[in-house]
């Protein structure tokens, strides 16, 4: 579909509010509150106890049907308007997000985006023998939200266009903000830049030789921040010497993996660019990059990034959909959900798992959330266990009152989950610890493997 075949079929009333209920409802996918206020429910009518959930299924169940053949080349417009709606609305990430993920620009996914949801809309108009009348034109005319008219702007005038801030600086902190830490392979991400330096390298007669340990645990990071920083030492390598060789090796510590790349000692006065944007980027990564400048053309440079060690985190939701969502933010982050539906299992549960924190709602059948609250507490086991209470009830004061470490109102965001996390974790940290790791030597022992 075109976008003049989409402005021609937008001049219908009856279908322009189908695809505004459409949008909304995708937008709000997880949210059962605004699910149950959607247009959609009458028009498919869904006006029984199951709605929502009805309405969740039959959005994601239509989402999967435009799922392409295998096949398919994965470069065609069917796969490009799958993984449109399904970054953007059933794993619900931001716009920035999926462009990366897509390689598109963000004005780009905004028109794939437009395309993505008038073909979702045609397929549901299809299957479900919709009749879309004028008379539905007000039936979702209330305007969106300021994040979600920010979010989905397009060229028409009906949204901001605004691109990306330019500079350097601004480029790193939009980096910064949205590209997401994840567990990444150091070992895959090493492999993928040498294959991606390879002609250059063969242009200059360059050979790379590369240790690599058998078992190398994940870090978590940026997966695009620290390609391109392995990219700029491996470039740097390149310029730092007339030898035609460069040596790159990974190891790791309890808590660190590191990446050594040499020779990329510049001599003092060169231009150091490159290596200064990747120790930046090292630093918004969360670890960091040490290197000098010397005649020494042996002398490496080292990337540090934090081991990526899953903590657990109890939820107790009595809504499995609540919990199914608390699952899918933190999935690919420091954290790891162990989720249960029954209050009265809360206690044994953090006894046995001793989770790094505990997500609690309020409004739990039998048990409520505050008498769970006060027995975690009580618990000379679990006393120790910050608890952030979960709730749509505006009772933020009462929660910290009986103990809680944190509060978040429902419904939930993924950012404002993982901040308040790692708010427990750096409260944490401040905490006396018995050990720390040090830096590792140029010399670590590693297993070597040819590339």
């Amino acid at each position: 579909m075109s976008l003049n075949k989409i402005n021609d079929s937008t001049q219908n009333p009856g279908r322009r509010a189908f695809i505004g209920a459409l949008r909304r409802a995708l937008h709000h996918l997880y949210d059962a509150i605004e699910l149950r206020r959607s247009a959609l429910l009458p028009m498919f009518g869904l006006n029984g106890p199951a709605g929502v959930s009805t309405l969740r299924r039959m959005l994601e169940d239509a989402i999967e049907a435009l799922k392409p053949a295998p096949g398919l080349s994965p470069q065609s417009d069917a796969w490009r308007t799958y993984r449109v709606l399904y970054h953007r609305y059933v794993e619900q990430f931001d716009q920035q997000s999926v462009a990366v993920n897509l390689g598109l620009s963000i004005r780009q996914l905004r028109r794939q985006e437009q395309l993505a949801l008038h073909t979702l809309a045609d397929w549901l108009i299809e299957q479900h023998g919709l009749a879309l009348e004028d008379d539905l034109a007000d039936v979702d005319s209330s305007p969106l939200a300021p994040q979600e008219d920010a979010d989905d702007g397009e060229e028409d005038g009906t949204g901001s266009t605004a691109e990306q801030p330019t500079g350097v600086t601004s480029e790193l902190k939009w980096a910064e903000r949205f590209f997401p830490n994840q567990q990444i392979a150091v070992d895959d991400v090493v492999r993928s830049a040498i294959q991606t330096m390879q002609p250059m390298m063969d242009a200059a007669s360059v050979v790379v030789h590369c240790d690599i340990p058998a078992h190398m645990p994940r870090a978590l990071a940026p997966a695009v921040s620290v390609r391109q920083i392995v990219l700029n030492l491996m470039l740097a390598a390149m310029r730092s010497s007339n030898e035609r060789e460069m040596h790159i090796a990974c190891g790791h510590t309890a808590s660190h993996v590191w990446i050594k790349i040499q020779p990329v000692a510049l001599p003092a006065g060169q231009d150091e660019e490159g290596l200064s944007l990747a120790a930046r980027l090292a630093t918004i990564s969360g670890g960091h990059l040490e290197y000098g400048h010397s005649s020494d053309a042996a002398q490496p440079a080292i990337l540090v990034l934090p081991v990526a060690e899953q903590q657990p985190v109890l939820a107790i939701d009595d809504n499995a959909d609540s919990l199914h969502l608390l699952e899918r933010y933190l999935s690919d982050s420091r954290y790891r959900l162990i989720g249960t539906r029954d209050p009265a299992q809360a206690l044994p549960l953090a006894e046995r798992v001793r989770p790094h924190a505990i997500i609690l709602d309020v409004m739990l059948p039998e048990m409520d959330g505050w008498e769970v609250l006060g027995r975690l507490r009580e618990n000379p086991a679990t006393r120790h266990i910050p608890v952030i209470v979960c709730t749509i009830l505006p009772q933020e004061a009462l929660a910290l009152t009986l103990g809680a470490a944190g509060f978040i109102r429902k419904p939930i965001s993924r950012e404002r989950l993982l901040w308040e996390l790692d708010r427990q974790t750096q409260a944490e940290a401040t905490k006396p610890e018995t050990g720390s790791a040090s830096t590792p030597k140029a010399g670590s022992e590693t297993n070597r493997q040819g590339v």
